[in-house]
């Protein structure tokens, strides 16, 4: 199979910016998991962690759709969601919630209040995110840099990643000065087997990945 698509169910959390102490859930585990973005409040702005339970690294990612599910926190409906990389790849790092913001990948505007919202990643928003993933990451963080309007102040209670991505036994052809996708097979008592391909690297034999 060249490529295969799962759907995961990601990890949520949330840290206010200037909060030591993880919220959605707490330690005590009186609030259940949820991924929180905007300012509203006392509390300040909200850093959510949406971290995908796998490891993709090395995958060469084709595809990736997000479908998020929303509570009634905010007064709007519409607001627009900013997708970042993360500096930490678990919830649990020590510090305040402005030590996970990184790299900024896209953003996505829609009615996140109360309802279920999916949509295709596309453009520069996939190939960051399919780049990131590759590299073996898996914290989306969700935040809102103006941070001083209660506008795009939203709670996701689930998150689920669906990711299409090449599989490990699929490498690349040129042909006609194109790079395709193709399988490695042999022959064996007039069957073919799929099989997965070596290459030797300084006299070491390495399992071909879709790197």
């Amino acid at each position: 199979m060249a490529t295969v698509t799962k759907v995961y169910t990601a990890e949520l959390c949330s840290r206010t910016y200037n909060g030591t102490a993880n919220r959605y859930p707490n330690s005590s585990g009186t609030e259940s998991p949820a991924a929180t973005q905007g300012s509203y409040g006392s509390n300040g702005n909200w850093i959510g962690m949406i971290r995908l339970p796998v490891n993709l690294k090395g995958m060469r990612i084709k595809a990736v759709k997000l479908t998020m599910t929303a509570n009634s926190a905010g007064s709007s409906s519409q607001k627009t969601v900013y997708f970042r990389t993360s500096n930490y790849q678990t919830k649990d790092a020590s510090g305040t919630g402005s030590i996970y913001p990184n790299a900024y990948l896209g953003s996505h505007t829609a009615v996140f209040r109360n309802q279920t919202t999916e949509f295709n990643l596309s453009g520069d928003f996939l190939k960051g995110v399919a780049e990131y993933f590759a590299a073996g990451n898996q914290m989306l963080i969700l935040y809102d840099s103006t941070g001083s309007s209660d506008v795009n102040y939203c709670r996701f209670t689930e998150v689920l990643i669906t990711v299409t991505y090449s599989n490990a036994n699929t490498i690349m052809l040129k042909r006609d000065g194109v790079w395709v996708e193709c399988e490695v097979y042999y022959c064996e008592n007039g069957v073919y087997k799929q099989c997965t391909p070596y290459y030797c690297k300084n006299g070491i034999w390495h399992e071909c990945t879709v790197e």
